[in-house]
């Protein structure tokens, strides 16, 4: 029995430690991937000929999704105007023509994501709070 307790403790303290990854890739080259949010640490400068050249992804995987929750994504910039959203995806894929023209006149764009219940009801009770997931910075 205490071999059965013990097996279990350690399976608990395994599953606590899963969390939630991204990736951020340009033309399929991996640039970041963690699973820490850290604004000071989760930056990608890139230079402008490569903002607008070739394909950006992000993908997020959630460590258990939740099959009645949808995710959604947004990119701001950096007087937190947002220039794009989409919901209902684990991932964005964006052209480099679509990414100089959320750049515009910014230097950078912020990355997030937040997911919600898809029944209205309860989304209406939950508090949200983005996740920084990446800043792209023009050097």
């Amino acid at each position: 029995m205490k071999l059965f307790i013990a097996f279990c403790l350690l399976g608990f303290s395994f599953i606590g430690k899963q969390t939630d990854s991204w990736k951020v890739y340009h033309n399929k080259e991996l640039l970041l991937s963690t699973s820490e949010e850290n604004e000071q640490k989760n930056i990608i400068a890139i230079s402008k000929t490569a903002a607008a050249s070739g394909e950006w992804m992000v993908t997020y995987f959630e460590t258990f999704p939740n099959p009645k929750w949808k995710r959604y994504f947004s990119i701001v910039t950096g007087n937190d105007k947002i220039v794009f959203e989409k919901g209902g995806v684990s991932k964005i894929r964006l052209s480099g023509k679509a990414l100089k023209k959320f750049f515009g006149s910014a230097n950078s764009l912020k990355v997030y994501t937040w997911s919600l219940p898809t029944d209205p009801e309860q989304a209406a009770l939950v508090r949200v709070r983005r996740v920084h997931l990446t800043t792209l910075t023009l050097k």
